[in-house]
């Protein structure tokens, strides 16, 4: 038997989780691919769960089965799903590129216009450092901040600097916000709020 979890690239892509390409793993599989794999190994794929995590991954089981021709429901549910949405990692890293790219454009636009020294950085995991060395915006990082109190005072390589407390004057201070961290923007700028911070946030 064999377990596999991977980020599911198609639906990480449809809701912008482009740091999550190539952090974590090495190898990433569509069901279409893992179940090519598995013949080849003479196994097949016993079950596939979704789990809406790190913008969808898929936990994938596989083993040996006298007619390895049989797949599980959820398998042959997720497989045709899959065909219908006509993802390929061509059209994938494709629509990634431009994808980053715009949002590349739309942040040195974003800092013609504004000052880097009153805008704080929100995010500090390896999510968020991934999408600023994506999208190039370290060199506009003049303050970064994290939520969890355990990265507050560390060194951050792409950045140069360290991580800061949101209780922090030098935070509170800032009257923009940018987010690194889209999937928790609103719990983080709810808790900045609650701090006393009064700017306002970067789209």
């Amino acid at each position: 038997m064999v377990s596999i979890v991977t980020g599911y690239h198609p639906h990480q892509l449809a809701s912008g989780e482009v740091e999550y390409f190539n952090t974590d793993h090495q190898h990433y599989f569509l069901v279409n691919s893992l179940s090519h794999l598995a013949s080849r190994l003479d196994m097949t794929v016993l079950n596939c769960d979704y789990l809406a995590h790190k913008g969808g991954s898929l936990h994938f089981l596989m083993g040996q089965l006298p007619n390895r021709d049989v797949n599980s429901f959820n398998v042959d549910s997720l497989l045709e799903a899959e065909t219908a949405l006509g993802f390929t990692y061509a059209r994938g890293l494709l629509s990634l590129g431009i994808l980053i790219n715009e949002s590349r454009q739309r942040i040195k636009e974003t800092f013609r216009l504004i000052d880097p020294d009153q805008v704080v950085t929100l995010g500090a995991s390896i999510g968020a450092i991934t999408r600023m060395y994506l999208t190039e915006s370290n060199s506009f990082v003049s303050l970064l901040a994290d939520q969890d109190t355990f990265k507050q005072g560390l060194f951050i390589p792409s950045h140069g600097g360290q991580v800061h407390v949101l209780d922090s004057p030098e935070v509170l201070s800032r009257p923009f916000a940018l987010s690194l961290i889209p999937r928790f923007t609103e719990t983080v700028i709810r808790h900045l709020r609650s701090l006393g911070w009064t700017g306002k946030v970067i789209p």
